[in-house]
């Protein structure tokens, strides 16, 4: 998934990801201004092009890169046998509010037309496996270890996923909330439900 600029300075391109990264972060993807980037970094804009060839390919470059280090501190946060099933949803969720907000429904509804269709396959396909999987994985687990009871763990990843992505939206009155101390109430929340009773048959 990774995308080489052969022959490219590689710290001068992370340079440039990492300050697209918080223009998109600030105000998607019109926010992302090629003059503000070359003036932030001190370089030229044909400087800046000569490492992505558009804004376009600065965009998509930047989800993957988004994407795959959400990938790593998730998997990294579940990585250990000995944590419960309940321990490792609390891992996620926290790791989930640490990484920059990548909005799934905001790209997927008002910024996927600005890719290729090739490029749009690969963005879904890398969210699929940084904030799907690594989630679902941690599901699946809970069945199989018995300590959840059988369910559709797409749906349950779904649901956990629009708990926990808002979290990490800088101004989301939710991340207040979980700064808090309330992370593990949600959790528990949504694993035990509100009920006082057992639901009737």
């Amino acid at each position: 998934m990774n995308r080489k600029h052969d022959g490219r300075n590689t710290n001068t391109q992370e340079r440039i990801l990492a300050v697209a990264e918080n223009l998109y972060l600030a105000g998607g993807y019109e926010h992302i201004n090629l003059q503000s980037i070359a003036h932030a970094l001190e370089i030229s804009k044909p400087a800046l092009f000569y490492h992505f060839k558009s804004k376009r390919e600065l965009f998509f470059v930047m989800l993957i890169r988004m994407l795959e280090s959400l990938q790593q501190a998730l998997e990294e946060a579940v990585d250990q046998d000995q944590f419960s099933t309940q321990e490792k949803l609390e891992r996620l969720m926290e790791a989930i509010q640490r990484q920059p907000a990548f909005d799934v429904t905001r790209f997927a509804q008002e910024e996927m037309h600005l890719l290729t269709p090739s490029e749009q396959q690969e963005v879904m396909q890398a969210a699929e496996l940084s904030l799907f999987a690594p989630v679902e994985r941690v599901f699946r687990e809970g069945i199989e270890r018995g300590t959840l009871r059988t369910h559709d763990t797409r749906l349950a990843c779904l649901l956990f996923l629009n708990i926990c992505v808002p979290l990490s939206h800088e101004r989301s009155p939710l991340q207040l909330q979980v700064q808090t101390g309330k992370r593990r109430e949600m959790l528990e929340m949504f694993l035990y439900g509100l009920a006082s009773a057992p639901r009737p048959l």
